[in-house]
């Protein structure tokens, strides 16, 4: 879909069903969450992580100005990811963080508000009965 930003993983899956080590990507992959994304709040929390090269970079920003809690994991190391490493390799810390603020900055806040969509009481009630918490 052209609207959509990714890497296909097909490749990948491919050479594994082979047998074959996947090509390795170059380009740093990106995976973006906000805690608060689609509750009226108006302050974002987003949690940004940064792989490349066997790294991972993962950062918390916290609502307001209470700060980023960021960690660092060497996977080839370090698999599970168990151990952060972000103060004893400052410099690729930095870099990766860098490459997530830059992300940051560049992607839009959902600009537009969301639509509002009028629910009869049957849909409201098969909502219901999917566990959603409705008035």
């Amino acid at each position: 879909m052209p609207q959509t930003d990714g890497r296909s993983q097909k490749p990948a899956i491919l050479a594994a069903a082979r047998g074959e080590e996947p090509a390795l990507e170059e380009a740093p992959a990106i995976a973006h969450l906000d805690r608060f994304w689609g509750r009226p709040v108006d302050v974002a929390s987003p949690i940004v992580a940064v792989a490349q090269d066997g790294l991972r970079y993962v950062a918390l920003k916290h609502p307001g100005d209470a700060g980023t809690t960021e960690e660092l994991f060497d996977a080839k190391s370090d698999p599970g990811e168990l151990h952060d490493v972000a103060a004893k390799r400052a410099e690729e810390t930095e870099q990766l963080r860098s490459l997530a603020e830059s992300y940051l900055e560049s992607q839009p806040i959902w600009g537009e508000p969301s639509p509002t969509l009028e629910l009869d009481e049957i849909q409201l009630n098969q909502l219901r009965a999917l566990g959603y918490a409705l008035p």
